[in-house]
C-alpha cells in the first residue's frame, strides 16, 4: 500500500517561537510498504517509551544517518554544567599555583593589594577608584554632552592635581560624551551579544569569552592599549563550524 506522510507545516520561525532551535525537518513524501507498517511503528514507539533517548539515537542513525546531538534533558544539562564547572575550577587552581610559583609570588601580591616587596598598599585600586569617581562626577554635572573629548585629563588636573590617564573606559565615555557615551556603551555591549545568539553553542562560548575579556580589561586599563580593541573585534566575528574534511588527495 502507499502512504503519504503529511507535511507538519512547521517552519523555522514557528519552531523558534517556542524557544527551540530548528535542526532538520522531514519533507512530505510517499512511502511504499506492506500491511505491517503500523505494527513496525508501534514497536518503534514502544521501544522509545522504554529506552528513551538511546532508542531515538539508534533509530536516527540507522534510518537517517543522523549522528548529531539531540536536545539534552535538564538532568544532563545540570550534570554537564557541574562537570565542566568543576573542571574549570580545578584547572584554575593548577594554573594559579603554577603562575604564582613562576613569578615568585608576585602574582599573589598583585591580587592581595601588596607591592613587589610584599608590603600592603594603602589603596587597593592604586588610585583607579579616585579617577572613576571624578569622571562619574563630571557625568553628573554634564549629563547630556559631557565635558568633551579628552576633557577628563584636564578635569583631573584642575580638581585633583592628577595628570594620570583614565583607567576606566566606561567612566571616560560617560564623562566626556554624556548621554551619547551611554548610548555608545549600550551598542558596544548589545551588538556582540546579538551576534553571538545567532551562532552555534561552541561559537557562543568563544564570542562570550572575547566580550568578557574586553569588558574586564577596559575597566582597569581603558582602551590605552590595542589588545582590548582587537579582542572586541573578535567578539563581533562570525565563526563557521565546518565538520567536513576539505582535503583532497589524489
Amino acid at each position: 500500500m502507499n502512504t503519504t506522510l503529511p507535511d507538519t507545516g512547521l517552519n523555522e520561525f514557528s519552531i523558534r517561537g517556542f524557544g527551540m532551535e530548528f535542526i532538520k525537518r522531514a519533507q512530505g513524501r510517499t512511502v511504499t510498504g506492506d500491511s505491517n507498517i503500523r505494527e513496525t511503528v508501534e514497536a518503534m514507539l514502544s521501544r522509545i517509551r522504554t529506552e528513551g533517548e538511546s532508542a531515538v539515537t539508534d533509530f536516527a542513525l540507522s534510518l537517517d544517518g543522523w549522528n548529531k546531538p539531540f536536545i539534552l534533558s535538564k538532568e544532563k544539562k545540570a550534570k554537564n554544567i557541574l562537570k565542566y564547572s568543576g573542571l574549570i575550577f580545578v584547572l584554575g587552581i593548577v594554573l594559579w599555583t603554577y603562575t604564582a610559583n613562576v613569578t615568585g609570588g608576585m602574582l599573589t601580591n598583585r591580587y592581595t593589594n601588596k607591592n613587589a616587596a610584599g608590603i600592603t598598599k594603602k589603596d587597593m585600586s592604586t588610585g583607579r577608584v579616585t579617577l572613576f569617581k571624578n569622571e562619574l562626577g563630571e557625568f553628573y554635572n554634564h549629563p547630556f554632552f559631557g565635558i568633551g573629548v579628552g576633557g577628563s585629563k584636564y578635569s583631573r588636573m584642575e580638581n585633583l592635581g592628577i595628570t594620570a590617564a583614565s583607567h576606566n573606559e566606561i567612566s571616560r565615555l560617560l564623562s566626556e560624551h554624556g548621554m551619547i557615551g551611554l548610548v555608545m556603551l549600550f551598542l558596544l555591549i548589545i551588538i556582540p551579544i546579538r551576534n553571538a545568539l545567532s551562532q552555534s553553542y561552541l561559537a557562543k562560548a568563544f564570542l562570550s569569552a572575547f566580550l568578557l575579556f574586553w569588558f574586564l580589561t577596559i575597566n582597569h586599563s581603558a582602551m590605552r592599549i590595542a589588545f582590548p580593541g582587537f579582542i572586541y573585534g573578535l567578539s563581533v566575528s562570525i565563526i563557521l563550524m565546518n565538520e567536513k574534511n576539505t582535503l583532497h588527495r589524489e
